[in-house]
């Protein structure tokens, strides 16, 4: 009987157990589309509050710079009340992604996220139109 037991606890333990799948993070493609943000600024860039957020990647998240539209103060202000009232939630936003780098010491870089519309509103009516 403990000949039984043993061999079932081996054939269990190395059984085929599922592989763990490796998932690679792919960035987003450069250029305008709808991007999920949160805010996520660690304490060594308190002075540069334009590399406080992050957008969805894949499973992970991206930092990037942001970047105001027509030097238009109001989207990081937007931006930046939106995350005092919720600060752990997404928000959708309109935005166009550069290919050009923000470095920051370290040797730390990010790409720049120039946002160009806030309201979820707006943000929805631009993704309906612009559906491939």
């Amino acid at each position: 009987m403990k000949a039984i037991l043993l061999l079932c606890s081996w054939l269990l333990s190395c059984g085929a157990q599922p592989q763990s799948v490796v998932q690679h993070w792919e960035p987003p493609e450069s250029g305008t589309g709808v991007f999920y943000l949160r805010y996520n600024l660690p304490n060594a860039l308190l002075d540069r509050l334009e590399l406080g957020f992050e957008m969805k990647a894949g499973s992970g998240w991206e930092r990037v710079s942001i970047l105001i539209h027509d030097r238009d103060e109001r989207v990081l202000q937007d931006l930046q009340e939106q995350v005092a009232l919720a600060p752990k939630q997404i928000l959708p936003v309109v935005g166009a992604l550069s290919t050009d780098l923000e470095g920051w010491p370290g040797n730390h870089h990010c790409r720049r996220l120039t946002v160009l519309e806030t309201d979820s509103m707006k943000v929805k009516q631009w993704a309906s139109d612009n559906r491939p």
